[in-house]
């Protein structure tokens, strides 16, 4: 059994290593046939992206047969074996040199989330190593080979090698290297999310084939200058991080080739083509790498809104087990007090203090419920348990519960609903937005009239609103009140946390409707529920 499992790691091994062999040696043997149809460098590096990747995510150890892959390309272009053997050793060293030293600072599963290693990997793989290594490899061709440039154009090939490397690394390393270490969950799960990258992505293919191909030309336009690529950039980075920026930068790099391969001047038509790859290959690699900065320096912030929801999950947990056992207790006393009063043994002082007490720990609990709501709804976790039900009846029992409330407010109440309404729902849920808004009502109008409609607005939509004659919300904060820990102006003298509203938007969108506000200061405001009675969402 180990003795096979032996060979089989050896034939693994072996089918590997000759793939990453072939790979360099087609890599090289299609940049030369690039560079002898346009006298120029490609725009990028072909096998720069995979010698990089290959032995930073696969290992030292398959750095043989990359340089058995390199060799043979060299071969293949007429070199003698000592000058294939030197430029194959300048490509290849400097990258097991700057991976080794890349692995000490940066861990090995890091999937490029964290600036610093982004910075890491971009002074260390991207910067310095092309440097390096075209340096060697030019420095090998200039001595021993008998294919050698133009002295006058050495630079300038010297300037192109070294970018195209540097945006191979900076693409396809990042790329592969992010693929393969990022096991966040996909952000493009529902159909609606799948359509739109799919229309966000053609727009980018298209876009930079407009721009980075010949096939403007055929207009009578002004010449397209590929900046645009920047607004698109942006987009995807900020929409799908890290793995949506360096795609981008696949298409654009894709097309830049087949533009390049074709004689495309993508700039002003008066610039040499070596000056023109140049400036090419320059604003390309402004493009990417402002797209992975925006991308990391998002998901940095998004990984930090995840650690927040953690936390409130977990607080929100542990907090709720003392609090039942302290609620319990309280029950406990309560029955005690009860008892010693009916025997006349105890203090009827102490009765309006332990109900303090109780209410202190219900509006506890509430707050932490609160609190575990709102790092659900953040990352669009409420779940609902909908069945048959009959608002009517529900909101006349919800009612019938904080009547209590109502005449310790002295807001009077005038209620109008429908006989039945009967709709496809999350009855707590709905229950809790309702409660919300009901209590906000009370809060900020107390001692004012407090009226509560619900009627069908069509075979399959209903409408709920509930009005209170308080002093009103300005028109500009309509929309801030749903947001987290937004309360009203008017709000010093009123408890709460400013999530209640938050928390009933995200509920009732989980339904498929719609909330908002109607108010005018000093007239009172309306709350407007939209509900569809089944699962489709509201369309009107």
């Amino acid at each position: 059994m180990k003795q096979g499992n032996q060979t089989r790691g050896k034939v693994f091994f072996f089918g590997v290593g000759l793939l990453l062999a072939l790979a360099l040696f087609s890599g090289n043997v299609l940049r030369m046939a690039i560079q002898s149809r346009t006298g120029l460098p490609p725009v990028i590096s072909l096998t720069s992206g995979t010698l990089f990747t290959s032995l930073f995510l696969l290992g030292f150890e398959f750095w043989p047969w990359l340089l058995l892959g390199k060799f043979l390309a060299c071969l293949w272009a007429h070199e003698s074996i000592l000058t294939s053997l030197s430029i194959s050793a300048g490509a290849i060293t400097p990258y097991l040199v700057s991976i080794f030293f890349l692995k000490k600072v940066m861990p090995l599963e890091s999937s490029l989330t964290r600036l610093k290693h982004l910075y890491f990997f971009g002074a260390i793989a991207a910067i310095a190593t092309p440097f390096i290594s075209s340096s060697l490899q030019f420095l090998a061709q200039i001595y021993l080979s008998s294919n050698v440039h133009p002295a006058s154009n050495i630079f300038k090939i010297w300037q192109m090698t070294y970018f195209s490397q540097v945006l191979s690394i900076i693409i396809t390393g990042a790329f592969f290297i992010h693929l393969k270490n990022d096991h966040r969950p996909s952000r493009i799960t529902s159909l609606r999310q799948k359509c739109e990258a799919v229309l966000i992505f053609s727009a980018i293919l298209a876009t930079s084939t407009f721009v980075l191909t010949p096939l403007h030309t055929y207009y009578n336009t002004l010449l397209v200058r590929p900046y645009f690529l920047f607004t698109l950039m942006l987009c995807t980075a900020l929409r799908y991080d890290l793995l949506g920026a360096t795609t981008t930068s696949l298409m654009i790099l894709l097309t830049s080739s087949i533009g390049e391969l074709f004689g495309f001047s993508t700039f002003s038509n008066n610039l040499e083509p070596s000056d023109q790859v140049l400036m090419l290959q320059m604003v390309i690699a402004a493009i990417c790498s402002t797209g992975l900065l925006v991308a990391v320096t998002v998901r940095e912030k998004s990984d930090a809104l995840d650690v927040n929801n953690e936390f409130f999950d977990i607080a929100s947990h542990e907090l709720r087990t003392p609090i039942t056992s302290l609620k319990l207790q309280l029950k406990l006393l309560q029955r005690n007090l009860d008892r010693d009063q009916a025997s006349g043994q105890a203090d009827v002082r102490q009765k309006p203090f332990l109900l303090n007490v109780e209410n202190q720990v219900d509006r506890l609990v509430t707050i932490i419920a609160n609190l575990l709501d709102v790092s659900r709804a953040e990352r669009g976790l409420v779940t609902l348990e909908r069945k048959k039900i009959n608002l009517s009846e529900l909101i006349h029992q919800l009612l019938d519960r904080l009547s209590g409330d109502f005449q310790n407010a002295k807001c009077p109440l005038k209620v109008n609903l429908q006989e039945e309404i009967i709709g496809n729902w999350d009855q707590f849920r709905i229950e809790q937005t309702l409660e919300n808004l009901l209590a906000n009502a009370i809060k900020y109008a107390p001692g004012k009239l407090i009226e509560c409609n619900a009627r069908t607005l069509d075979v399959d939509h209903v409408e709920i609103t509930i009005r209170d004659h308080g002093p009103g919300i300005d028109p500009s904060k309509h929309r801030a009140i749903f947001d987290r820990f937004v309360r009203a102006e008017n709000a010093r003298n009123v408890q709460g946390l400013g999530l209640g509203l938050f928390i009933s938007k995200r509920i009732v969108e989980a339904h498929g409707g719609k909330i908002h506000v109607e108010s005018v200061p000093f007239q009172g405001s309306s709350f407007i529920i939209q509900l569809p009675t089944e699962m489709s969402t509201l369309s009107h």
